[in-house]
């Protein structure tokens, strides 16, 4: 038999380190031998600015018959981070009717705006504008440098050239020019030119947005794939704010459920007298109402009539939309005129919506209907904006008294006839909502306008 071999402990003593410290050793040596690296990286996109600092005011008083040349001046600073140049474009910021791009007037009729252009003498009052470039290789374009009519669409007006080292102060300076005709009433005129920076030099021009448009009646002179292009860059559930410029009342605006643009709080034409005419140029209309005749159908109670204009401003505001109750109109009033006796057999054509908007259409087939179909929920018909809602109000009607109703239900025209003496229209209560509801002319309604 084989013996086996006794193995003693000091048999495996190597030098005086045991095999459990050598272990030990080893594993603290593994700690030193690895490590743990951090790689931290940045990305800095490509970007670019534009600001500017008045270094002497756009104001100016203006005497009749005389052409003022240095209506203060800006200096609009250029910056992008990379080398591949810029373009800076203009565009004048109060389009309208009565003229692109005008200044326009305070308090008087907005029919005496001042039209841009180049006059320095004679019966037309003008306002241009001119640029300076105050760094090289800033360069001017499109003969901006010397006075030019206010562009009524995004223009390039200045480039900076790429491979060409971009700093901060790259400028140009602007300053605008006035003619006041011997017949302009005097008044405070104002107009606004927007300037945005395009990067790089060789892109297209910026596209408007609804952050452009400062008027109602701006969506009257806009082509339908612009209008389309700036309704898609309306937020949902948010509200947009442009003026009237009949009266210069503002309005709030949202895109609803149904994807149209709708007002967000009643018609309200005729709280305060008009000094401008209803026009095509102004109103949803294809002839004149003078502003006397519209403000002669005021009344303090409705007189039951289809053949005569009635509208009653109601005073106070909806506890849930928040928005004020607005003006009630009779259709006479409503449709300006154009559907008149106690039987009629029409839709309305025009209405006294702002020039670009209109009555929505009615029944069940109609524009409240399929509203209604988006929201289906009387709460959210009234919640406002902010909280999903369409916002209409409860701003009741009136008839032969005091308008009534106000607050417990909300009747809303549309522009499609129900019957020989009623309009289908909006009637929404406190718990009920009837979007193909069926109303007497004569009486008085609310008005929500829709864009076209």
């Amino acid at each position: 038999m084989k013996k086996s071999k006794l193995i003693r402990m000091q048999d495996i003593v190597m030098g005086t380190i045991t095999m459990s410290s050598l272990f030990l050793l080893l594993n603290v040596s593994g700690v030193y031998a690895t490590g743990a690296t951090d790689e931290v990286t940045v990305t800095i996109p490509e970007s670019c600015s534009l600001t500017s600092t008045v270094t002497s005011a756009h104001t100016a008083t203006v005497e009749n018959g005389v052409y003022n040349d240095a209506i203060g001046e800006t200096s609009i600073s250029a910056f992008c981070n990379d080398s591949e140049g810029f373009s800076v474009y203009a565009v004048g910021y109060t389009n309208d009717e009565y003229g692109n791009n005008t200044m326009k007037p305070s308090t008087i009729a907005a029919s005496n705006a001042i039209a841009t252009g180049l006059a320095t003498s004679g019966t037309t009052s003008n306002w241009a504008m001119k640029l300076t470039s105050a760094s090289e290789n800033f360069a001017l374009t499109n003969d901006f440098g010397s006075f030019h009519v206010i562009p009524d669409t995004y223009t390039k007006v200045a480039t900076y050239p790429s491979n060409t080292t971009s700093t901060s102060g790259v400028q140009v300076k602007s300053t605008y020019a006035v003619y006041a005709s011997q017949t302009q009433p005097a008044d405070s005129y104002t107009g606004k030119v927007k300037y945005t920076i395009v990067h790089p030099a060789n892109e297209s021009a910026p596209s408007r947005t609804i952050s452009d448009v400062t008027y109602m009646q701006d969506f009257k002179t806009m082509s339908s794939a612009e209008r389309n292009a700036i309704i898609a860059t309306i937020q949902d559930n948010t509200i947009y704010t442009l003026i009237d410029n009949r009266d210069n009342k503002s309005y709030q605006i949202a895109k609803l459920k149904d994807g149209n643009v709708w007002m967000a709080e009643n018609l309200d034409l005729g709280r305060t007298e008009l000094t401008t005419d209803l026009t095509s140029a102004n109103t949803n209309l294809s002839t004149t109402v003078t502003a006397p005749t519209f403000n002669s159908w005021k009344k303090t109670a409705g007189s039951n009539t289809y053949d005569a204009g009635d509208y009653i401003s109601v005073s106070g505001t909806d506890a849930t939309s928040g928005t004020s109750y607005g003006t009630l109109y009779n259709y006479y009033a409503t449709s300006a005129g154009t559907i008149t006796g106690s039987t009629n057999s029409d839709n309305a054509s025009y209405d006294i919506c702002p020039a670009g908007w209109r009555l929505p259409t009615g029944g069940s087939t109609g524009e409240f209907q399929a509203l209604y179909a988006e929201y289906d929920s009387n709460a959210l018909m009234r919640a406002s904006i902010e909280n999903s809602g369409a916002a209409f109000a409860l701003a009741g009607f009136f008839s032969n008294a005091a308008p009534a109703n106000q607050g417990s239900a909300g009747y809303f025209w549309s522009s499609t006839r129900a019957s020989d003496t009623n309009m289908y229209g909006l009637l929404l209560n406190t718990s009920d909502v009837y979007p193909a509801n069926g109303t007497y002319r004569d009486f008085g309604r609310a008005i929500r306008c829709v864009a076209k």
